[in-house]
């Protein structure tokens, strides 16, 4: 380093036995003219140059992708701007380059960027008693979004990344606007910054502040999911929709033949959500048909399944198939059925709308989702759907027939939010399948 600042600008050392800082004999630099010219900034801000770095033929890009990852909100915030050699990251750039980055691995800025700058995105602002002034940006998104929330103090750099439990895939920023809760949990960091330690400066003297901020972004996550602003739907004899694990059909699955509790839990392919069990599709019970055409007979009959749990149908639904009298009423039977859980929520009342997350288990671009509801009788029954969206942009979705939704697009493990509208204004608890088109 000595051999090339003499190179670079005929600056002499005096030999020590320890490295030096400032100038020659150790003492620290207090006059701009003893800078050398062409280290000298004009304008406010700081320059970091580092003279034989050896950072291999990407150093650029590697310093750039950390920039982008731990200080973006900074610089969106018009607090910061770093220039790269011929890169300038700036509020303006910020968003080419974070786009520009999005594929790199393990790169999660463009997330949470996303939940600040999204019109899709809800944003909280709360006073917590420990912290004072907070705020809170959460936004609803696809499969690969990664159920966490940037935690940041006013500085806008990115401490670390927590998780949080939901149903629905997200991202979310957070960060402490109060000076005294910026002091305090800057308190709490160590020295590499990377997370709020709650034994931090003394053991325990912080856990009421992370309690507290834990509790506060909770209870915001769980304001995403429609099943929180809804009432609880019973279903009776929920147990005839659950497997049986390889026992008769018309075994329940307890000990007196009668069900031992009620859940808002519906699974075609059905497992509480926690656990990650695999079964097989709900099978319709009466019709079996189309369900672009989900019309039952007159005395509602449908004949009895076979050995293998198949519906044959009974003679009156075998003669419409032949005769054609309700087109495309045996068309499922030539469709696959496929493997699905879901949930419903009652979400208005009064508008009779419900909320529908859908859990596939196998990917298909092109499916239509039958909806029934069941009475107490445990019988499933067309509905009148009104109109249909995909959440969480309400986008508008194909009504098909009376109770099919069509134009929906699935991929294996990721939810998908539905809003129905139905014209019924009864309440209805609702069971669903699903087919490929």
């Amino acid at each position: 380093m000595r051999l090339l600042l003499q190179a670079l600008f005929g600056l002499s050392f005096t030999p020590l036995l320890t490295p030096i800082r400032g100038k020659s004999d150790g003492s620290s630099v207090r006059t701009s003219g003893e800078i050398p010219a062409q280290l000298r900034r004009k304008d406010r801000g700081t320059d970091v140059l580092i003279y034989g770095y050896l950072g291999g033929e990407n150093w650029q890009r590697d310093i750039i992708y950390s920039v982008l990852e731990n200080f973006w909100p900074s610089i969106h915030f018009g607090q910061l701007l770093v220039k790269v050699e011929d890169v300038e990251i700036n509020k303006k750039t910020l968003p080419g380059l974070l786009k520009q980055y999005a594929n790199e691995p393990d790169f999660t800025a463009l997330f949470y960027y996303n939940a600040v700058t999204s019109d899709s995105a809800r944003f909280f602002e709360g006073t917590l008693a420990s912290l004072g002034k907070v705020k809170l940006w959460l936004l609803v998104g696809d499969s690969r979004y990664p159920n966490k929330v940037a935690m940041t103090r006013r500085s806008g750099m990115i401490v670390y990344c927590r998780t949080f439990r939901s149903i629905l895939r997200f991202s979310g920023f957070f960060q402490c606007t109060d000076e005294k809760g910026n002091n305090r949990l800057r308190d709490m960091e160590p020295p590499a910054h990377n997370y709020w330690d709650p034994d931090r400066p003394e053991k325990g003297e912080n856990r009421t502040v992370e309690r507290e901020l834990q509790d506060y972004i909770r209870s915001c996550v769980q304001e995403l999911s429609p099943a929180l602003e809804t009432e609880t739907i019973t279903i009776p004899d929920l147990y005839r929709y659950l497997p049986d694990d390889g026992e008769a059909e018309d075994t329940a699955p307890f000990g007196n033949g009668a069900p031992e509790q009620q859940d808002t839990l519906h699974e075609s392919a059905s497992t509480p959500p926690h656990q990650d069990v695999k079964a097989r599709p709900l099978r319709p019970r009466a019709v079996r048909g189309n369900p672009d055409d989900d019309k039952e007979d007159e005395d509602g009959s449908g004949g009895p399944p076979d050995q293998n749990g198949e519906d044959k149908g009974g003679v009156k639904e075998k003669a419409k198939k032949k005769s054609g009298a309700q087109p495309g009423e045996a068309e499922d039977d030539d469709k696959k059925a496929l493997d699905i859980a879901f949930r419903t929520y009652l979400q208005n009342a009064e508008g009779s709308t419900y909320a529908i997350a859908i859990k596939p288990r196998e990917d298909c671009k092109q499916a239509k989702v039958r909806i029934r509801a069941v009475g107490d009788d445990s019988r499933a029954e067309s509905v009148d759907i009104s109109e249909a969206f995909l959440l969480p942009a309400r986008t508008p979705l194909t009504v098909a027939s009376p109770n099919v939704v069509k134009d929906v697009a699935f991929q294996a493990g990721a939810y998908l939010m539905l809003e129905v509208k139905l014209k019924d204004k009864q309440r209805m608890a609702l069971d669903l399948s699903a087919y490929e088109v």
